[in-house]
């Protein structure tokens, strides 16, 4: 967030909500956007998730099969849960809290503060196969009800929606962060840079 914005300040033109359908290595890149525009650059950063749009359609594009070709070495190897509450205390709305619990790791478990009274809760732990789903939902309610989580959010804090969980990339490797010789560039997830 805040390169681009520096990068607003810069004079950069920010194109909002509009995603990336194509990719071509044409005289430096040409990407094209769901509106149908063409952007020519030189290099491209994608700082564009886990689940990297660049990253699929320039494999897709040297023939590797629409299958293969999103997937990221060590991208399952973590897993996150993540909840949003409301009604925190005012340490939770207002200080980022990470916590090292022995239950969890080596994982972690974290606070962030989102304004308005709420919080970004969550955890973070290393995937186990074969129970990953069970595994991850014991750890996810033993969390919430530790005395990290219950003491920071405070007794009139609520648990809004759905627990949700996604992958946190992990083992990142020099051949996933760049390609076309250079002219594409992966930035965090998308370069499995979590840790």
């Amino acid at each position: 967030a805040a390169m681009l914005e520096r990068a607003r300040t810069e004079g950069a033109t920010v194109l909002d909500g509009d995603g990336v359908t194509g990719i071509e290595r044409r005289d430096g890149v040409v990407v094209t956007l769901a509106s149908g525009a063409l952007l020519h650059a030189d290099v491209v950063l994608a700082a564009d998730g886990a689940r990297s749009t660049v990253r699929r359609l320039v494999r897709e594009a040297a023939g590797v099969s629409a299958e293969q070709a999103g997937q990221l070495a060590g991208r399952d190897a973590w897993f996150a849960y993540r909840q949003y509450a409301s009604g925190v205390s005012e340490k939770a709305a207002s200080e980022l809290g990470v916590r090292f619990d022995a239950a969890l790791l080596p994982g972690y478990g974290w606070s962030f503060p989102l304004g308005n009274g709420r919080a970004n809760i969550g955890i973070g732990v290393p995937r186990q196969p074969g129970t990953a789903g069970k595994a991850m939902r014991e750890a996810w309610k033993a969390a919430i009800a530790s005395p990290f989580f219950t003491s920071l959010l405070g007794d009139g804090a609520v648990l809004d929606g759905s627990v949700r969980a996604w992958p946190i990339p992990t083992g990142v490797r020099r051949e996933d962060c760049a390609g076309w010789g250079g002219r594409i560039l992966y930035l965090g997830d998308a370069a499995a840079t979590a840790d």
